[in-house]
């Protein structure tokens, strides 16, 4: 590829190399020949001129779109996203130019070779870059030309493990905080699952539900204690039947007093008579 000339030649050059991963016998055989792509490609990069990155950005991208063609089954696409996360993405040696390249033309290479199980391996490994970078820059452009672009279209049915991922992410104490807040942002922007819709749905149908019973209990305990006028309650006809025999016991005492006061009044009338009988007379009257 060095040697390689002229724009033709140099893709197929590329293409007839990545090829090479269909033709080996065995799955395990391919991923340690994308594993030592990826290794001297991110140890060899400080070496390559600026006349010829743009032949090997090339390669880069179609050896990307032969992996996503090759990788049909689960295990071999998480096998394929750890080989570019080990040696690539986050890898200390590598430079943040290569993984910057793969991420502005991640979803143009899954729109040619759909992969949703690749695609959600390179994402997690993206987030883990997010999570780690101090480079502001590198963290704007995993935003803007990666999740954002990926997430918005939905064009891929599963997020719960990638969900489960950044959060597990964002809980780290030696995160930074600025990337943190990436992160809540990223998560929150994701569409929930089919379980998840349903379970959120659920939620909210029970805490509607619970707000309409306080209402209904607040509503009736304030027309219970309020009454429209002429109306009588239970509690006030007691109580004014009690008042009225109370005033009834009350008046019948009064008249017992009464009765008993006259009676001593003209008892002691009939005293004062009989006295001034026996004064005027000497006799005692008989009664």
């Amino acid at each position: 590829m060095w040697y390689s000339d002229k724009p033709l030649l140099q893709e197929a050059l590329a293409a007839d190399i990545a090829s090479v991963m269909g033709l080996l016998p065995a799955p395990r055989d391919a991923m340690g020949f994308l594993a030592g792509f990826c290794d001297t490609l991110g140890r060899e990069w400080h070496t390559i001129d600026r006349l010829r990155l743009d032949k090997y950005y090339m390669f880069l991208r179609t050896m990307l779109k032969t992996a996503f063609g090759f990788c049909t089954t689960e295990d071999l696409a998480q096998e394929a996203a750890s080989v570019f996360d080990k040696y690539i993405i986050n890898s200390v040696t590598c430079p943040d130019s290569i993984a910057v390249y793969i991420a502005e033309h991640m979803y143009t290479i899954h729109s040619e070779t759909p992969n949703e199980n690749m695609i959600l391996g390179f994402l997690t490994s993206f987030s883990t870059l997010l999570s780690s970078t101090r480079k502001r820059d590198l963290s704007r452009v995993l935003q803007c030309n990666l999740f954002q672009p990926i997430v918005k279209v939905q064009v891929i049915g599963f997020f719960e493990g990638l969900l489960t991922h950044m959060k597990q992410l964002a809980v780290q104490q030696d995160i930074l905080t600025r990337n943190r807040k990436v992160l809540y942002r990223l998560i929150q922007q994701i569409p929930l699952t089919e379980k998840e819709e349903e379970e959120k749905k659920c939620e909210e149908t029970n805490g509607s539900e619970e707000v309409e019973m306080a209402e209904e209990e607040e509503q009736n305990g304030v027309a219970e204690d309020v009454t429209e006028p002429g109306e009588v309650t239970e509690t006030e006809d007691v109580t004014e039947s009690a008042e009225s025999e109370k005033l009834d016991e009350e008046v019948a005492e009064e008249e017992e007093d009464s009765e008993e006061e006259v009676a001593e009044e003209e008892a002691e009338k009939e005293e004062q008579e009989d006295v001034a009988t026996i004064r005027l007379t000497g006799d005692v009257p008989c009664r």
